[in-house]
């Protein structure tokens, strides 16, 4: 699919418009795992506050599009101003910054394990006004934050939350405590003692750390720090349960350790000497290697290298026949294929993901879920990895086709198809997973024809839009397929690429592009300002 029109704004707006065909409802976006009494709060985005002046184009619970005669800036500093009053807390996402200009500015909050994003910008449509919409999010994973908190950064994913505050350690470990209680998680008591301890000895403590657990569910790490700045260095994750154990991990003696098991050395019979001698043999031929290569730096060579003078020594005969000998079994010949690993599983709202992955893509619909990581290991490693994996969750595989450095499994998930390829690429692993739930876009009418692809078309504009594609023209109302299921316009056509033109009063026209496959459904969503936003929705 691709698209002339790529304005960040209308990226954003788009994406909360039309969720009522993204989402089953609330309960099909909403957060894994248990949140508490929190997590079944349901957001309003229609009932969060608005800029003075707001002309309303769209509402729902799930998405709200407003404009207002303010400008984006004096827009951007009112919504923060009443979002942070209200209890929201704004956030950016870990080494991430946010666009912030005079015609366009986006900011997320998070209040429990709730978030909004929200997108500003200047409408031209509409007579230059500054068009705001709000998206509803519903947290995978939700990490507190004290209340005095800036700077705050948040992955719920990970999940990773960071931020200052003005607490000293102590007392930012008291919040954390308490915070994380309704949640289910106590503090670790393997360091418990050791916390107890530092507090009795009167001592600033400046920096510590704390582990929270609970049942079913991966620990949590605090790492606090305190520098020459008047404030205190948060990070709270999510880490592998072998953290405790490292914690802990003993070079633990008996209190009486036995001369005999620990520290006993005994004479060295002749295979120890011959096994000395050789190792010391070895050291020598190495360091006089060496030297004569330093000190032949930068002077040509009075002889031929070949591939032969390029590889490393042997081992001394004498070693080898020694360890043979011995029953030393010798170290096989180096090779190229990467040594399988078993990688750990970490949720990802329902699929499994290695926890050691490097970068995260997800989209969903109620009709296709999409889920992309990028895994440094091994394609054989991430292949092995998937199918102890999936069958856990219930999907399993029907075919699967190797070629190369790709492979690609034919999976029957609980509610549909999917597909699943692996491909190296630079020494890493890319996972693609792809699900599509034929039977929800069957029954919500988008399912395409046989051999054939779908169009579905809305509109966010406030005026009458229009699209012609080819001799087609469809022509579109405010707010045009924004109803409980798909309610526009649709089209069925072949597979391909198709030239469109999009237009709307006030707006210059936009002619735009996009590429469709068999048995594909997108829905094209025309913005408050003109063009359109493509949405793969099955």
């Amino acid at each position: 699919m691709t698209s002339a029109y790529r304005r960040p704004e209308l990226a954003k707006a788009a994406s909360g418009f039309l969720l009522a065909l993204l989402c089953a409802g609330v309960a099909a976006c909403g957060p894994a795992g248990s949140q508490g009494a929190a997590a079944s709060e349901v957001l309003d985005t229609s009932q969060l506050p608005r800029v003075a002046g707001a002309k309303q184009i769209y509402a729902s619970p799930f998405s709200t599009v407003y404009t207002t005669p303010a400008s984006v800036a004096q827009a951007a500093d009112s919504i923060a101003k009443t979002m942070t009053s209200a209890g929201w807390k704004a956030y950016v996402a870990p080494f991430t910054a946010y666009a912030a200009g005079p015609e366009f500015q986006m900011m997320s909050f998070k209040k429990g394990p709730q978030a909004v994003e929200v997108s500003i910008s200047r409408a031209p449509a509409q007579g230059n006004a500054t068009s705001v919409s709000y998206t509803g999010l519903a947290l995978v994973n939700d990490l507190p934050a004290p209340n005095d908190a800036i700077d705050i950064a948040f992955d719920p994913t990970r999940p990773y939350l960071s931020c200052f505050t003005a607490m000293m350690v102590p007392a930012t470990l008291d919040y954390y405590t308490n915070a994380l209680a309704p949640m289910g998680y106590v503090l670790w008591p393997g360091l418990a003692q050791q916390t107890a301890n530092k507090k009795a000895s009167g001592a600033e403590i400046r920096a510590d750390h704390a582990y929270f657990v609970r049942d079913g569910a991966k620990p949590l790490h605090l790492v606090m720090h305190r520098g020459d700045e008047p404030r205190t260095k948060v990070e709270i994750e999510a880490v592998s349960a072998e953290m405790l154990t490292a914690e802990v991990a003993p070079d633990v003696l008996p209190e009486a350790p036995s001369e005999q098991r620990y520290h006993t050395k005994k004479a060295p019979d002749g295979m120890d000497k011959m096994f000395d001698d050789a190792m010391q043999q070895m050291t020598n031929a190495i360091l006089t290697a060496a030297g004569e290569a330093v000190a032949n730096t930068g002077k040509p060579s009075s002889k031929p290298v070949s591939a032969q003078d390029t590889k490393p020594p042997a081992l001394p005969e004498m070693f080898a026949e020694m360890a043979e000998a011995a029953g030393v079994e010798q170290p096989a010949a180096e090779t190229s294929e990467p040594a399988n690993e078993e990688l750990v599983a970490e949720d990802m709202d329902g699929f499994p993901v290695p926890e050691s992955r490097t970068s995260t893509h997800s989209g969903k619909t109620k009709y296709r879920l999409e889920r992309e990581v990028t895994v440094p290991a091994s394609l054989a490693s991430v292949l092995a990895f998937y199918r102890r994996e999936l069958p856990k969750v219930g999907i399993k595989e029907s075919g699967a086709i190797v070629e190369g450095d790709m492979t690609l499994l034919k999976l029957t998930t609980p509610t549909g198809k999917g597909v699943l390829s692996l491909k190296q690429v630079d020494g890493e692993t890319v996972v693609s997973f792809i699900e599509r739930r034929e039977d929800e876009a069957k029954k919500a009418g988008i399912l395409p024809k046989s051999g054939q692809a779908k169009l579905i078309f809305g509109s966010m504009a406030e005026t009458p839009a229009t699209i012609t594609l080819g001799k087609q023209t469809i022509k579109l109302d405010p707010g045009a397929g924004s109803g409980s299921k798909p309610d526009g316009p649709m089209l069925d056509l072949a597979p391909g690429k198709y030239a469109y033109t999009v237009a709307v009063p006030g707006a210059p026209a936009s002619n735009e592009e996009v590429e469709v496959a068999e048995g594909e459904a997108w829905a094209l969503v025309v913005g408050p300002g003109g063009g359109s936003m493509p949405l793969h929705m099955y």
